[in-house]
């Protein structure tokens, strides 16, 4: 409720500060001219910096709108604060309510003992205030009011009944204390409050604010708050909804109170309303004796209830990300969206893991949670186009745009899904694998919240920076399209979408991205963690019975051999590649930029491949005994094993550096940096990682649909870990918890700012003399020989390369090339890209046709 409201007033501030503030009718020349300025920046080489700085100039002006944005926040708080305080104090008035007199009245002394006795057993240890109003004739209460005032409210027709049918008369009572049990009236007291607070401070600036506006705009913005209104409408509602269920479910767990409610309710007639009249959305008497007859209805979650979560979460993100250009200016565009994300993220994560575990209680699958996931997904992406970053106008594709950012977008949207599904069952797994049919602990709920919150907002982020970068990623692949053509002139690199998937400037911003590797170690550490608990000691003589007959836990021989075994094998690999490279490959070629680039390409995606062949590998051999628990413990191998080829890959470094024959390029015997070693075991890490978890779930998927064709026996319970053991499963466990620990830490502690394997830095200056020597060499074709020309083009294009613009290398040859083959039409065109590059760079080409 709070999401959806704070959505809503960003979203009016917003059309506010775009009706009044001076300059704000060129919001969409200001994202036109950011577009532009970032798409200078990748033409000339640097695509890695596009994201930046598209995003960067786009937080300047989003910054402006912050000030009123936070006022008209502040303001709705304010008001709302102030209905709350003085809202049971006007119910009071409003209904006619006046209190009992038990000192005058014996008839009412009697009601008021038996009224305190019901608050007794309803556990309560302080008593509401009673009321009673006279006014009605109807058998019915209603409790009311807010922290530190509490009451229940008793009509005349009930008050009379309290001696002639004490069975209704206590049912109604405790269902009534029941509300105030759960404290729900608290919740109904905030919703009904800023409910209120919004309609001065909501509706009526937006509809002055679209006073003079161009229709179009009214009628996007219109249905925008269209929506956004329904949902607060549609959310305060079923806030009521909820806690009467709530209460029903409760009361009916009391002994002695199930059948009278029953008959209670039975005997209520529903309050028949016009269908334009929906005000209180009262569920009916047969939902309430349903939901009596089968309380496990209140533990489901279903398709609506996420799609609400993610609708309004997502609503309030652009006014945490607003928050977050005000306070921190300098923020990188990524952590930015994290940090919008990260403030709307433990909402989504109670809905969806509250709802995960409250069904493993009700021994249900959550309706396989497929439609809960795909209605959180559901809900992120129309929440994230309601709530677009500027009232009027857009500056997001649309998923269902024929144009690519569309298609682009439309893909992310459907990725996102098949993420939360995921996560939806890894929700499942960890809220078993912690015991979910017991009572839920503070410590257990408050680190699986926090796990589930880190997870989703590394998802919800990314998702939002893939998607709004969805209209230039075309412009980012034309660059790296130009470098994986540079470097294949050189030595061979594989294909170019496999080059793309290593080497592309927004996965590297990922792969380097500090809270992607928490969310991979939580994945598999967070429900693994569970097992390595010390059995309860009523179960110590059970445990030692199956340890002496020899039942033990496969997994840590299992992970430990094929750990050991993929790194022996990548040790192999890269002994005999070093050797056969510096043997088999002339000095001249092995030394030159685009092979050595070739050559870190290749190790790289041999690490990666190595850690998906072990979370098969792992998965398969442990399948038959944990099930689909199988593939966490290969996630777990994976981990280690990428931990284990990072170390051999940089012992290879080393080693070359002090063995001439292990060496591609002759280099002194010394250490390598941190942030060095920091980034290439992340990209590693995360490049391995993705792989297996694609891999995996499509085995999942396959070994689901194998199943389903061909039945099969019951699968065999997991066999307890045994405590006995040099190699426990305890003692794996925990070395593994302390190894992804400390590459955590590692990763959190070590500057990042060496991107070895990136562009180099201030290689500016081997641009433009690059851009000179080819000047220079158009210049006197006529007094050099062909072996000359040769020779100099190969220097210009070596010191483009070095100089971290492999694509000005690649205009340097084709340019020559179509020059020597007549081709006019690709003559000018590298000659302007060689002359856009080289001008970006400061030097004027005077002899470029």
């Amino acid at each position: 409720m709070i999401s959806a409201l704070l959505g809503s007033s960003v979203f009016v501030y917003n059309t506010l500060y775009l009706a009044f503030a001076p300059g704000a009718d060129r919001a969409q020349a200001v994202y036109q001219q950011c577009s532009a300025k970032a798409g200078r920046t990748g033409a000339n080489g640097q695509a890695v910096q596009f994201l930046d700085s598209f995003l960067t100039c786009s937080a300047d002006y989003e910054r402006t709108k912050a000030p009123w944005v936070l006022a008209g926040v502040v303001l709705l708080l304010t008001l709302a604060g102030l209905l709350y305080w003085a809202d049971p104090k006007v119910h009071v008035r409003k209904h006619g309510l006046t209190g009992f007199s038990p000192e005058a009245d014996a008839e009412q002394a009697a009601l008021v003992g038996r009224l305190h006795e019901l608050v007794a057993e309803a556990g309560l240890h302080r008593p509401p205030r009673f009321f009673l109003r006279r006014s009605s004739a109807a058998v019915t209460a209603h409790a009311f009011g807010r922290a530190g005032w509490y009451a229940v409210a008793l009509d005349a027709g009930l008050a009379t009944r309290f001696r002639a049918d004490p069975a209704r008369f206590r049912a109604l009572l405790l269902h009534e204390l029941a509300h105030l049990r759960n404290r729900d009236t608290d919740i109904e007291c905030l919703t009904r409050s800023l409910t209120w607070a919004f309609l001065p401070l909501g509706l009526l600036p937006m509809a002055v604010g679209l006073i003079g506006t161009p229709p179009e705009d009214v009628l996007g913005v219109g249905l925008r708050a269209a929506v956004l209104l329904g949902l607060v409408f549609l959310t305060s509602q079923a806030v009521v909804r909820a806690r009467e269920h709530g209460a029903d479910v409760r009361a009916a767990s009391w002994d002695g109170v199930r059948e009278d409610m029953l008959v209670a309710m039975a005997a209520e007639a529903d309050d028949r309303r016009p269908w334009w009249k929906v005000r209180g959305f009262h569920p009916t008497t047969e939902q309430r004796i349903r939901m009596v007859h089968h309380p496990d209805l209140l533990f489901r979650i279903g398709f609506w209830e996420c799609c609400a979560a993610g609708l309004a979460a997502m609503s309030a993100s652009s006014g945490f990300l607003i928050f977050w250009w005000l306070t921190a200016h300098e923020a990188d565009p990524l952590n930015s969206r994290w940090a919008a994300a990260l403030a709307v993220s433990p909402a989504i994560a109670a809905v969806m893991g509250l709802g995960m575990w409250r069904a493993a209680r009700s021994d249900r699958t959550v309706r396989d949670a497929v439609l809960p996931a795909l209605g959180l997904a559901v809900g992120l992406v129309l929440g994230r186009l309601l709530a677009m970053d500027s009232g009027v106008g857009t500056t997001l594709p649309w998923p269902w745009s024929p144009s690519a950012g569309g298609m682009i977008a439309a893909l992310c949207a459907l990725s996102l899904a098949v993420v939360l599904d995921l996560f939806a069952w890894w929700a499942a797994r960890v809220a078993a694998a912690w015991g979910a049919p017991g009572a839920l602990g503070r410590i257990r709920g408050a680190l699986g919240w926090a796990a589930a919150t880190l997870i989703l907002s590394v998802v919800i982020a990314s998702w939002m920076v893939l998607t709004e970068t969805a209209n230039w990623l075309g412009t980012i692949g034309e660059e790296v399209r130009a470098d994986h053509r540079a470097v294949v002139q050189v030595a061979p690199a594989g294909p170019y979408w496999l080059w793309s998937a290593v080497q592309h400037p927004l996965l590297l911003r990922f792969a380097e991205w500090t809270p992607v590797l928490l969310a991979f170690v939580v994945v598999w550490a967070v429900p693994l963690a569970a097992r390595l608990r010390p059995a309860p000691r009523s179960k110590a003589g059970e445990r030692a019975a199956q340890s002496a007959a020899g039942v033990r836990s496969d997994w840590p021989f299992v992970v430990v051999i094929t750990c050991l075994g993929a790194t022996a094998a990548f040790i192999g690999g890269t002994l005999v590649s070093r050797l056969l490279i510096h043997h088999g490959i002339s000095e001249r070629i092995r030394t030159t930029d685009g092979f050595l680039l070739a050559f870190t390409h290749g190790n790289l995606v041999a690490a990666m491949l190595v850690q998906c062949i072990v979370a098969v590998s792992t998965a398969a051999l442990l399948v038959r005994q944990y099930g689909r628990e199988a593939a966490l413990y290969g996630l777990m191998a994976a981990f280690l094993t990428g931990c284990l080829v990072t170390a051999v890959l940089f012992g290879g470094v080393l080693a070359a550096g002090c063995v001439d024959a292990l060496a591609v390029r002759p280099a002194a015997c010394g250490g390598v940096s941190a942030p060095f070693v920091r980034n290439t075991l992340l990209r590693i890490l995360f490049g391995g990682m993705a792989c297996s978890l694609v891999t995996l779930t499509a085995g999942a998927v396959a070994l689901a649909i194998r199943r389903r064709a061909r039945p099969q026996s019951a699968p065999q319970p997991a066999a307890q870990a045994a405590s006995e053991g040099r190699l426990s499963a305890r003692r794996v466990g925990l070395t593994a918890l302390l190894l992804a620990g400390s590459v955590t830490v590692f990763a959190c502690t070590t500057d990042k700012t060496d991107r070895t394997f990136g562009p180099p830095a201030g290689g500016l200056e081997e641009v433009r003399s690059a851009c000179r020597q080819y000047d220079e060499l158009l210049g006197s074709l006529d007094a050099l020989t062909t072996s000359e020309v040769h020779s100099r083009l190969d220097e210009a294009s070596q010191l483009a390369v070095r100089g971290g613009d492999p694509a000005l290398a690649l205009a340097f040859m084709e340019h020559f090339k179509a020059a020597l083959e007549g081709d006019s039409a690709a003559f000018e065109k590298h000659g302007e890209r060689i002359n856009q590059i080289c001008g970006a760079a400061g030097i004027v080409l005077v002899n470029l046709p």
